[in-house]
């Protein structure tokens, strides 16, 4: 199954680095998974293998790590308890035979120490027992660090040339850089609880950082609409301060604006088109903000292919497309700003209730249903309170709600 990479401080492709003799060796992290003693390896980046060899057993639990620091990775395979390592891509026999630990152990591979050597840690339920040396005996540093249930992987995470853990809690990173256990030195929040992770240096600065790898959705049928009327791309996030203007994703010609800000003056987010005129202006409130408005969604307004943002304030932005808008629910409670929604159910209707804070304080619902006529759900208010039902059409369709963020709003379909 082909799957997409997201990778933190990667914006192009993937690239690979050389490991040179006297540089710290790259964490390796937990066993190859699979079976089978035959090994097809390729450093050339092309599409066959030019390295083919048995080693071991078919049912042999194997490892990579650079166990002599020649800055060559080989393979160790383990039998219970017992490894078995070689220090050339080649069949034959073991170079380095040891036991360690116990045979129900997870074992990690890492340069725990900075040697440049590749050695063995097993993990017992939240307690780490690390080697500096290929043999057997006692460990060299014993830590207690997260949950029995974490997933565990490791790094070199601040370029020192050590490798150390990182344990996983859905889609929550604890990162230490010591071997002291007690509180992580950095939490990170990445990617989703789904996803599979990567470890890598992906830039060359010594540093590893974090990789997840995404199979595709499986998008449902008003999913699949939302793609064919208003076109899928690539999500983007972007961040700053101020005025600032941001070209759109290839093909985002319409979508979702997903966007918080903490200033005090006007926020406003405009498309632009190739002469610099405003082709749809989506946002334009004043003060602090969060919300997700469409931009593009009507043939009029999609020409624009940059963002002009303007902002007093710091700002995040996520441009995404339709199609990731959350479903209608049978209910919304209490919310206030702007939101989207898919809705692909039958014909119902619509409780509609708005409570703002000014006179003028707009709030607005409308559907665009799957034909694009008039919208069969609209709603107009400009007062204090709003209390009211309307038609809410068959979808497949998007529901926008246009709120000012100073209101509070609640939909119920019945």
């Amino acid at each position: 199954m082909r799957g997409r990479f997201f990778l933190g401080g990667v914006v192009a492709a993937l690239t690979a680095a050389l490991l040179l003799p006297g540089t710290a060796a790259q964490a390796k992290g937990p066993e190859i998974g699979g079976a089978g003693s035959t090994y097809y390896l390729n450093d050339n980046w092309t599409g066959a293998a030019n390295i083919s060899f048995s080693y071991g057993r078919p049912d042999d639990r194997v490892y990579v790590g650079d166990w002599n620091a020649d800055g060559r990775d080989t393979l160790a395979v383990r039998r219970g308890a017992t490894y078995y390592l070689t220090n050339a891509l080649r069949g034959g026999a073991a170079e380095t035979v040891f036991t360690y630990g116990r045979p129900t152990d997870q074992v990690l591979v890492g340069d725990w120490n900075g040697d440049g050597r590749d050695t063995l840690a097993v993990r017992r339920g939240n307690t780490f027992y690390f080697t500096d040396t290929l043999r057997g005996g006692t460990a060299d540093t014993t830590v207690a660090y997260g949950r029995r249930d974490d997933q565990v992987y490791t790094g070199d995470w601040n370029g020192d040339g050590i490798d150390t853990p990182v344990v996983r809690r859905g889609s929550t990173y604890y990162v230490t850089d010591t071997f002291d256990g007690g509180a992580a030195d950095r939490t990170l929040t990445y990617g989703r609880p789904t996803d599979h992770t990567l470890i890598g240096d992906w830039n060359a600065d010594t540093r590893d950082t974090l990789g997840v790898r995404r199979p595709p959705a499986v998008k449902n049928p008003t999913q699949q609409w939302a793609d064919q009327r208003f076109g899928s791309f690539t999500p983007l996030s972007v961040s700053g301060t101020g005025d600032s203007v941001v070209k759109l994703p290839s093909g985002a010609r319409s979508g979702l604006l997903t966007a918080q800000h903490d200033g005090q003056s006007y926020f406003v987010l405009e498309t632009l088109d190739a002469a610099g005129e405003v082709a749809d202006q989506p946002l334009y409130v004043k003060g602090g903000y969060e919300g997700t408005v469409p931009f593009g969604a009507f043939p009029e307004y999609d020409d624009g292919n940059r963002l002009h943002i303007i902002a007093d304030g710091a700002w995040t932005v996520t441009i995404a497309p339709m199609s990731t808008a959350p479903g209608l629910p049978r209910a919304v409670e209490a919310t206030i700003g702007s939101r989207v929604f898919l809705y692909g159910g039958a014909s119902a209707t619509l409780d509609v209730r708005f409570s703002g804070l000014y006179e003028d304080d707009l709030f607005i619902v409308y559907q665009e249903a799957q034909n694009g006529d008039v919208p069969s759900a609209y709603v107009y208010q400009e007062a204090w309170d709003y209390n009211g039902r309307t038609p809410l059409a068959p979808g497949p369709s998007i529901v926008y709600v246009l709120a000012d963020p100073d209101g509070n709003w609640e939909l119920t379909v019945d």
